[in-house]
């Protein structure tokens, strides 16, 4: 905090300087734990794919052990990539003054990409060699360019941190495994309703 202070006193007065980065550290907490815990829920949807993250005896995960977790990163992606936030995408004004836009969810879900089972929740596709490169390119679930989440990298670290510890301490079991997961549709895409059954795990 000091040294954001630091960075932006000489641009700016002590009193604007405060406020900006107040507003700054709201929009990190309040936008992103609507859309995280719109995640995790979804995550605990498809949470059969991981059974336990090993994490040695710590009951919390920490920054350097999720980071080497590549299917647990595989995992969230594809989360991502299936339920994205914002299904629409943003739009943006070109200079010919026209609105133009590209649908997360028509990116996220182009056969030619993803391959012939785009609408299936598969993380094995994220190892797929020949094919991760172009993944990424369309990978979109924070949109891009300057107008990006701000908060893309404190998202992806709390989805990791938070789904990591769920799955060290709680199994999860769907209540209806056959049904669906139900969203609706807003300027976030969230998940209607989850219902699943927790127990404690022994570790």
């Amino acid at each position: 905090m000091s040294f954001k202070l630091e960075t932006v006193s000489d641009q700016l007065k002590p009193c604007n300087t405060m406020l900006r980065v107040s507003l700054r550290s709201q929009t990190f907490l309040i936008a992103g734990s609507d859309t995280t815990s719109k995640y995790v829920c979804e995550f605990i949807y498809y949470s059969s794919y991981l059974t336990l993250i090993f994490m040695d005896d710590d009951p919390v995960a920490t920054s350097e052990q999720v980071q080497n977790l590549p299917f647990l990163d595989a995992c969230i992606k594809e989360g991502l990539r299936i339920l994205s936030t914002i299904a629409l995408g943003l739009p943006r004004v070109i200079p010919e003054r026209a609105v133009v836009g590209v649908p997360i969810y028509t990116l996220h879900s182009d056969p030619d990409i993803w391959g012939n089972d785009p609408d299936v929740y598969r993380p094995e596709r994220w190892f797929d060699v020949e094919k991760v490169t172009v993944m990424h390119k369309a990978f979109n679930p924070f949109s891009s360019g300057p107008r990006a989440c701000v908060g893309r990298n404190l998202a992806a670290l709390e989805l990791s941190l938070i789904i990591a510890t769920l799955l060290r301490r709680y199994y999860f079991v769907l209540a209806e495994p056959e049904k669906p997961l139900e969203t609706r549709e807003a300027f976030i895409r969230k998940p209607v309703r989850c219902n699943v059954g927790i127990q404690r795990r022994d570790v």
